[in-house]
Formats: structure tokens, sequence, C-alpha cells
């Protein structure tokens, strides 16, 4: 069993996005970054029979702007050298908040498609 962090900071966000990839059943791979403050970089690649996720991961703690990430994975979206679905996922307090990325911005995801930790 995957155990996911009691307390939040930047560090743990990635962690804990894996964990809960792994407990829906993909198999994850974290991307090695030289550099994450660059806007929309790609932190996970996670896959499961079905599909591939290319995921950017942000934690309320750690500087960011939402809308530059969104436009430049909108913009690696838009290229198509991405076989799969690219998503953006934000750890806040209460829980996560994520982003289907389309080639014109994002779309939120919620419900059964949302991420719970």
């Amino acid at each position: 069993m995957v155990r996911i962090a009691e307390f939040h900071t930047r560090q743990t966000a990635g962690y804990d996005a894996k964990a809960i990839l792994q407990n829906q059943g993909y198999e994850v791979a974290k991307v090695l970054l030289r550099s994450t403050n660059k806007p929309g970089k790609i932190g996970l690649i996670a896959w499961n029979r079905l599909e591939m996720l290319f995921v950017c991961i942000r934690s309320y703690r750690g500087r960011f702007h939402l809308q530059e990430d969104i436009d430049a994975l909108s913009l690696l979206h838009r290229s198509g050298a991405y076989p799969g679905e690219i998503q953006y996922w934000v750890r806040q307090k209460s829980g996560w908040i994520r982003y289907r990325i389309c080639s014109g911005g994002a779309i939120r995801l919620r419900g059964s498609d949302d991420a719970s930790s």
C-alpha cells in the first residue's frame, strides 16, 4: 500500500500525484527535469492498457502562474508531440484540482474524473 503524505510541500506533491495514479492502476514514471520552474513542464508520465497521461504538477506552496502553465501545455497539445492526454494538477490544502489540456486552453475535471488523496 502506498502511503500519501499527510503534510504538503512542493516536493511531496509529485509523490502524492504518483501514488494517486498508481492506485488508479497506472504505471508511472517521473520525468527528470533540470528546472521545474519553467511553465508547462511535464513531471509524470502515466500509462495503462487504455491510455497514456502526461502530467504537469504544481503545489499551492510553489510559485506558479496558472495561465502561463496552461498556455505552455496547450502549445504542447497543439504540437502533437505527446501521444496521449495532457493534464495539469494543482495540489491545494483540500485536495487536487485537475485540468485536461486542450488546444485552446483547459477543462477542469470534476466528479469521478477528479483525483483524490
